[in-house]
């Protein structure tokens, strides 16, 4: 059987929540949230809509009690459906509101899963230990920490023109499409996926797969298995350890080409480790931004992010190849 539970912003007793739930003036939501494993963040603008809702910044942090919490107050709609939180905006307090933020506090051992779209920013704190997936599509935007995650199948998706960096320790398939970036810093990637004219820089070791679409994959350790590169693609490496092949009009700059194989006109040129630099700064807890709806379709500005943030940034990889900094503003 499953159970549907969809509840409205109110205040909660303090003694129920931690302090991390009201922080920076945010008021908790009441409902039970111990079960949720999983967090979809889509809210979009309602047919017709043309007012503005607040760019707000979603925050998921470990915490010791589940909970959700919003400034302003009512900002958002909850429901709960099995072990699923879905949030969506409260038409009466959002729309209008120029600064908006929400707070998603989960056990550091139940946090497994994450979409989030509609043009919107999120953020994962550090702490957790069992994310197995996270997909981010729709002109979004997500940094996120996992270096104490321990999941090594963690699936990263990326699409519809999306940013996403990320820190984690091991990670099972980074896959990326539809003109968006992806920027991972780990150990090793066992499976990589660049399709659509899409950008994927790793910093760490690559195992294998496949980059296709004139899309361009960064990688500042080895290539250590099989990998594909068609399509007016360009592959910048350090060392390859296992083979690239290498087709139609595709490129690979690396620190040597033996492993290489080239054809249908496509090359490869002996180059320094690229530098690959990842974000993941964290934004304040309330952004000042807007969105203006039109139609189904919105338009949003980043302003600024207000309350309490704090600054991690990888070092980048000194070689003579230079990617894009991925910065998400």
């Amino acid at each position: 059987t499953t159970t549907t539970t969809t509840t409205t912003a109110a205040s909660t007793a303090a003694a129920e929540v931690p302090a991390s739930a009201t922080a920076d003036g945010f008021t908790p939501i009441d409902g039970d949230f111990s079960t949720i494993v999983s967090v979809s963040i889509s809210p979009s603008c309602p047919w017709g809509s043309t007012t503005s809702y607040p760019n707000a910044v979603f925050t998921i942090q470990p915490s010791t009690v589940a909970y959700v919490s919003s400034f302003p107050a009512n900002l958002v709609t909850s429901s709960v459906t099995g072990n699923e939180l879905t949030l969506d905006w409260n038409s009466v307090a959002a729309a209008g509101a120029t600064s908006g933020g929400v707070r998603i506090g989960l056990p550091a051992a139940q946090f497994n899963k994450l979409y989030l779209g509609s043009a919107l920013r999120a953020q994962i704190l550090n702490g957790f230990t069992s994310v197995g997936q996270i997909d981010v599509g729709g002109a979004s935007t997500l940094k996120a920490t996992l270096t104490s995650n321990t999941n090594p199948d963690l699936a990263l998706s990326v699409g519809g023109a999306s940013t996403v960096n990320v820190i984690t320790s091991t990670v099972g398939s980074a896959s990326v499409g539809g003109a968006s970036t992806l920027t991972v810093q780990a150990d090793s990637v066992s499976n990589i996926s660049a399709e659509g004219a899409s950008t994927l820089a790793v910093s760490g070791n690559v195992a294998g797969g496949s980059v296709g679409g004139a899309s361009t994959v960064g990688v500042s350790g080895d290539i250590s298995g099989s990998l594909s590169n068609i399509g007016a693609s360009t592959i910048n490496a350090n060392t390859i350890s296992g083979s690239i092949d290498n087709s139609q009009a595709s490129t690979v700059n690396a620190a040597s080409c033996p492993n290489v194989q080239n054809s249908m006109a496509a090359s490869c040129n002996v180059r320094g480790a690229p530098t690959v630099t990842v974000d993941v700064s964290q934004y304040g807890a309330i952004s000042t931004a807007t969105c203006e709806c039109s139609g189904f379709f919105k338009t949003c500005g980043n302003g600024s992010s207000l309350g309490s943030s704090t600054s991690f940034a990888i070092a980048a990889v000194t070689g003579a190849t230079t990617l894009v900094a991925f910065l998400l503003m």
